[in-house]
């Protein structure tokens, strides 16, 4: 037999083994799943944070007028009595 046949056998059979064992390996694929649960919970805490940050936002709006009503207008203007209950704090 010619050596460059062995040789190309030899190739041949390596190339095979290689091919069935990628094919085999999971690894590879639990890194991709992974990396996909990651980039979905990556988005929920995002869209998370951006709910729960425009619900901040409009608590402490809302706080603020009330307290830039209280102290800056007269109780006449508004019909509030600054020591009234309206403008004590109250804890819930």
């Amino acid at each position: 037999m010619d050596t460059h046949d062995d040789h190309a056998k030899l190739g041949n059979v390596i190339m095979k083994t290689f091919i069935k064992n990628f094919v085999a390996d999971e690894a590879g694929a639990s890194a991709a799943e992974y990396a996909l649960i990651i980039a979905v919970v990556g988005v929920g805490i995002g869209a998370a944070a951006l709910v729960l940050g425009a619900n901040v936002k409009e608590a402490v709006d809302g706080a603020s007028a009330d307290i830039y009503n209280c102290n800056n207008t007269t109780a006449s203007s508004v019909g509030l009595d600054p020591n009234s209950a309206e403008c004590t704090p109250t804890i819930q």
